[in-house]
C-alpha cells in the first residue's frame, strides 16, 4: 500500500453501527438519513414521509395512553390496496410515550378511516354543560335505523313524534333568523346610509382638522358661536355691555370736568389781559423771566404727574369691580 493510500485509509470514520456486509458507507448514511428505509433514487428525499395529524380521540394499546385529536406524527405512507380506481393507504407512526407502532388506514368505501393496528377509538361523551352537543354517527346504527323506518310501523310513529317535538322547539329560532334576515333584506338602502354617514363623518373631521391648521391670535381657545337656545344669554351679555360702556363713558365726562378751568372760557376780556401781560414779560429781566418759566414748568408736571396718578387709581378701580362681577 502506497504511502498516499495510507494516509487516506486513516482518515476515513467507521460508525460503530455500520455492517460493511449492508453496503458501503454511503450507502449506510443514504439509509440513516431516510429513517431507516432504503435510500431513494428518483431524486426525491424520502418522499413517503409525511406529517399525519389524528383524526379523532383514541388511546395507545400498547401504554394505554390517550392520543387527542389534532396530534401530529411524523409518519411514513404505504399503498397497501384499492377500492375500485382509488388507493388505498396506510400510514405507519410511532407512541410518543412508549414507542409502540401505530397504524391508519383509509376507507374510500365509507369515506372514513380504520384503526388498523395499536390503536383503537375512545368513546366520546357528550358533556352535560353542552346540551346541544351531536354525539358522534356511527354507520352501522344509522343503518339499523333506516331498516326500522321502513319495515317497523311502531318504531315509525314514535321518530315521528319525536320529529315534531324538536321542530316545534326549532320554531322561534328559526323565526328569529327569518326577522333578522327579513331586517337586513335590502342591503343597497343599508350601504347607502352607511356611506352616507361616513361621508358626513369625514366632512365634520375634515373642518376640525383645518380649524386646528389655523393660526391662533392668542393662546387661549376661541368659544364657540352660541346657539339659538342661548337668546337669554346673548341678551344678558349685552346688558352688561351697555353697563360697562355707561360706567367709562362716566369716567370720562368727570375726567373731562376736572381738567377744565374753573375760569371758564377765555372772554375777550380776559384776551385784552393777555396781551397787557405780554407786555408786563418784556420789561421783566431775562434772568427772573427764567427762573419764573422754571417754576411754572415744574408746576405744570406736578400737576401732569397728579392727573397720571388720578387715572391709574380710577382704570384700577374699574378692573377690580368688573373682575369681581
Amino acid at each position: 500500500m502506497s504511502s498516499l493510500a495510507a494516509a487516506r485509509a486513516d482518515n476515513f470514520y467507521f460508525p460503530k453501527d455500520w455492517d460493511p456486509s449492508k453496503g458501503s458507507l454511503t450507502t449506510f448514511y443514504k439509509t440513516k438519513k431516510s429513517g431507516g428505509q432504503p435510500p431513494s433514487f428518483s431524486g426525491v428525499k424520502n418522499p413517503n414521509k409525511i406529517r399525519f395529524e389524528m383524526m379523532f380521540n383514541v388511546r395507545c394499546l400498547g401504554c394505554g395512553n390517550s392520543i387527542g385529536k389534532g396530534v401530529r406524527f411524523n409518519a411514513h405512507k404505504k399503498h397497501v390496496d384499492q377500492y375500485l380506481s382509488t388507493k388505498i393507504y396506510e400510514f405507519t407512526m410511532n407512541c410518543h410515550m412508549c414507542g409502540h407502532t401505530l397504524s391508519v388506514r383509509t376507507d374510500p368505501k365509507n369515506c372514513d378511516y380504520i384503526l388498523s393496528g395499536g390503536l383503537e377509538k375512545r368513546p366520546e361523551t357528550i358533556g352535560a354543560a353542552e346540551p346541544d352537543a351531536e354525539a358522534p354517527v356511527d354507520q352501522k346504527a344509522l343503518g339499523e335505523h333506516k331498516k326500522q323506518l321502513e319495515s317497523n310501523a311502531f318504531y315509525k310513529l314514535e321518530n315521528a313524534r319525536a320529529d315534531r317535538v324538536k321542530a316545534d322547539m326549532d320554531v322561534p329560532r328559526l323565526e328569529k333568523l327569518l326577522e333578522l334576515k327579513e331586517r337586513d333584506k335590502d342591503y343597497h338602502s343599508l350601504n347607502q346610509l352607511l356611506r352616507k354617514r361616513n361621508r358626513e363623518h369625514k366632512v365634520i373631521q375634515i373642518k376640525e382638522e383645518e380649524e386646528a391648521k389655523k393660526p391662533k391670535n392668542f393662546a387661549l381657545p376661541l368659544v364657540d358661536k352660541l346657539e339659538s337656545d342661548d337668546e337669554s344669554d346673548v341678551q344678558q351679555a349685552k346688558v352688561q355691555q351697555s353697563l360697562l360702556n355707561y360706567r367709562k363713558q362716566k369716567i370720562q365726562r368727570r375726567e373731562e370736568i376736572r381738567n377744565q378751568s374753573i375760569f371758564g372760557r377765555p372772554t375777550s376780556k380776559s384776551l385784552s389781559s393777555s396781551t397787557d401781560i405780554g407786555s408786563i414779560k418784556e420789561k421783566i429781566p431775562p434772568q427772573l423771566r427764567l427762573a419764573i418759566e422754571s417754576k411754572a414748568l415744574q408746576s405744570m408736571k406736578q400737576e401732569q404727574k397728579q392727573k397720571d396718578d388720578q387715572r391709574a387709581k380710577v382704570l384700577k378701580h374699574m378692573i377690580r369691580t368688573n373682575f369681581n362681577k
